[in-house]
């Protein structure tokens, strides 16, 4: 309806119950049938652990009472969830409210309260504007979603809408970091198994989950006679020893310890790379982490 800023409410009593699964939702939908450049403005999100969440869905302005609120009821907001004052004998925070006050000064003064909770709201406003300067948004939120069961929820969420993400998310940004399961669904895991396509393989193809380098590759091509030689790296799957050096899959950090679903990933991209390649033919070896002994890492 080409209005200047379009608003979704009625989402208050879902926050108050942590149901921020429910409200990804509700933000995804509102979001995908909006303008891509309409400016959204979530009604009575205050608690700064879900604004990173909001903002990942596209959400760009909020308002909340809750740093008040809560103060009166004696709860201290941080970025990882709510505190009750009363538990709190040292105040985990540095805003000018806790280096300037005491816990039981902050936990006797409704005022003081209320101050550190909106001091809370506009520190993590600050960290997610940076993140999103440098591109590591969905890290924020992984990091956020171990903070809370609730939040982990909304991240699962958030991989549901991941085609959408995708088309807007940028092709080059900060190096993919792997710090959980949910990384498989990121927007640049997606995107590189749609590039699937684009590799054209004939002739004797090697893949390996062993690192390699260019010159090490060319001289298995040479020796070996391998026409390609492709890297295989969770969650993406394999990609051409060319683009080692490329985002997303040169340029991420993955943990020595995989996990099984970026593994089922990973051989998922791999299976259909063979079938879209089946004058190719393939030679797999991999390593100790993706068999089951040593003896049977090659073959």
């Amino acid at each position: 309806m080409q209005f200047d800023i379009y608003a979704i409410g009625g989402v208050v009593p879902l926050l108050e119950l942590y149901e921020f699964g429910r409200i990804m939702d509700i933000i995804a939908t509102a979001k995908m049938n909006l303008p891509l450049n309409a400016p959204v403005h979530l009604f009575g999100a205050g608690h700064p652990m879900f604004f990173s969440f909001a903002v990942a869905l596209g959400c760009d302005l909020f308002d909340s009472a809750a740093y008040a609120i809560y103060a009166k009821d004696k709860r201290y907001l941080t970025s990882e969830g709510t505190l009750y004052a009363e538990d709190l004998n040292y105040l985990p925070c540095s805003c000018p409210v806790c280096v300037s006050h005491s816990a039981k000064e902050v936990r006797e003064s409704v005022e003081l309260l209320a101050a550190h909770n909106l001091y809370a709201a506009f520190e993590e406003m600050r960290v997610v504007k940076q993140s999103i300067v440098e591109g590591t948004l969905w890290e924020l939120c992984e990091r956020r979603a171990r903070s809370h069961p609730s939040l982990m929820d909304a991240l699962r969420r958030l991989t549901k809408y991941v085609d959408f993400i995708e088309r807007l998310d940028p092709v080059t940004k900060h190096p993919f970091f792997y710090l959980s399961e949910t990384c498989a669904f990121r927007p640049e895991v997606r995107r590189f198994a749609r590039m699937l396509e684009r590799f054209k393989l004939r002739g004797k193809v090697l893949l390996t989950t062993f690192p390699l380098n260019e010159g090490e590759a060319a001289r298995r091509m040479e020796q070996e006679g391998y026409e390609h030689v492709l890297v295989v790296k969770p969650p993406f799957g394999a990609f051409p020893i060319e683009l080692a050096e490329t985002y997303p899959v040169g340029q991420s950090e993955i943990p020595n310890e995989i996990d099984e679903h970026a593994k089922e990933v990973a051989l998922e991209h791999v299976l259909r790379l063979m079938r879209l390649n089946r004058d190719a033919k393939f030679f797999v070896e991999c390593d100790e982490r993706w068999a089951n002994t040593e003896e049977n890492g090659r073959g």
